[in-house]
């Protein structure tokens, strides 16, 4: 030990004792009692967490949960072009033999089609023994029509299966009305998810599933009738209209808002699904496999999931505080159904004194400016929406994102061709 020189000085003198003597050592304080179990468990209750969430994520994806989340975009979000062609087919062509059954006519055909737009209110909605025979096969032989295949065990498709949903008292009316845009809304895709696959799958996630697909069947169904409109003069601009706005609008939703929502989770589920097999590989739970992605558990999985979803919900506007963009959105669309309506019954010549008298006296012209200002105001709506911030995900990271990402690029589209 250094000692300190021998003091010459008087203030030396009077400084020296109090700089020789040490420093008492200070007690050590012990943690309050309550803390103490968590101070000495947490460690090993945090360690033990790990395993068992990294155990419990391996389990999930051995029992195919990647395989099982691709059918629900593949079914419920009209991912799989051979189910969404078939399905549209069953429902609205026109061509197919028809399910109702007439009195001394068989019905007859290897398919058979439930041909909405021939419909009368008498005879809508269809019988149960009706949605049998013009669902029947679609889901099986449109899963192993899938190309590339979906990976899988054998029995995927039998979790899935056309039911009907329970509506609300307001909205019967309109479903029995076949015009409506709303009158197939009783048709419900469900499934029934295996455990443990629902500690993803759960029964909100299939909730919000459900949503979309209601909402996605509207679209289709407009998109299929206006596709068929024949033209004559006097409609030309209308119909140039309600095929250009109603293509923008299957282009936004089913593109830019669910396929890149689901590439997005899907490249998710890749790097989750290559980091499980390096670890098998190397044994090593902790190591650094540069995919920063961090520690992956169920909870990760399910939020990422969760936040999915929630993305595809705000950018298909069935979110409650979109309510008024979504409600402008559904006038156009029932605008587009009535001028296919106005359009195919005048081609035909069918027109009768029951369906003028049920109908409102508005002609193309009429529909034309209402078509056109609902535009302005649904533009307008979505205008507003621009710059609005929204947190995103129950239990991610909490950070918020910019709202009018969708709106804004959905925006884009509609001013893009300056139909106003």
């Amino acid at each position: 030990m250094n000692h300190l020189p021998t003091p010459t000085t008087p203030l030396s003198q009077l400084l020296h004792p109090l700089l020789s003597t040490p420093l008492p050592t200070p007690p050590t304080i012990p943690p309050p009692l309550p803390l103490t179990p968590h101070l000495s468990l947490s460690p090993l209750l945090t360690t033990q967490s790990t395993l068992l969430s990294t155990s419990l994520l391996h389990l999930l994806f051995r029992t195919h949960l990647a395989a099982h989340l691709r059918l629900q975009f593949s079914y419920h979000l009209l991912g799989s072009p051979h189910f969404r062609t078939a399905l549209t087919s069953a429902l609205f062509n026109p061509d197919l033999p028809s399910t109702e059954r007439h009195p001394g006519a068989p019905r007859i055909g290897d398919k058979l089609g439930l041909k909405l737009a021939s419909r009368g209110e008498k005879t809508w909605p269809p019988a149960s023994s009706e949605l049998r025979l013009a669902l029947m096969g679609i889901l099986g032989d449109s899963y192993l029509a899938s190309s590339p295949p979906l990976k899988g065990p054998p029995n995927l498709i039998h979790h899935l299966s056309f039911s009907i949903r329970t509506l609300p008292p307001t909205t019967i009316p309109l479903v029995l009305d076949p015009s409506t845009l709303y009158a197939l809304d009783f048709l419900r895709l469900e499934y029934r998810a295996p455990p443990p696959i629902d500690a993803v799958l759960t029964p909100g996630a299939l909730e919000r599933y459900d949503e979309v697909f209601q909402f996605l069947v509207r679209l289709v169904r407009v998109g299929y009738v206006v596709e068929r409109v024949p033209w004559r003069e006097g409609v030309g601009l209308m119909r140039w209209k309600a095929r250009w706005f109603v293509g923008v609008c299957i282009g936004h939703f089913c593109g830019d808002v669910v396929r890149g929502g689901w590439d997005a989770f899907e490249g998710f589920l890749g790097a989750v699904e290559k980091r499980l097999a390096d670890e098998e590989q190397t044994c090593g739970e902790g190591d650094d496999f540069g995919d920063g992605l961090g520690h992956v558990g169920v909870e990760t999985v399910h939020d990422r999931h969760e936040q999915f979803l929630e993305s595809v919900l705000f950018g298909c506007l069935l979110r409650k505080r979109q309510q008024q963009a979504r409600e402008r959105l559904e006038s156009l669309l029932s605008y587009v159904l009535q001028f296919a309506e106005l359009c195919c019954e005048d081609n035909n010549g069918t027109e009768s004194d029951d369906s003028t008298a049920n109908r409102t006296s508005m002609t193309v012209d009429a529909l034309h400016r209402r078509f056109s200002e609902g535009l302005r105001e649904f533009m307008e709506l979505l205008r507003g929406m621009v710059g609005r911030r929204r947190r995103v995900g129950r239990g991610g990271d909490g950070a918020e994102k910019v709202e009018d990402e969708s709106a804004e690029r959905l925006l884009v589209r509609l001013e893009s061709e300056g139909v106003l």
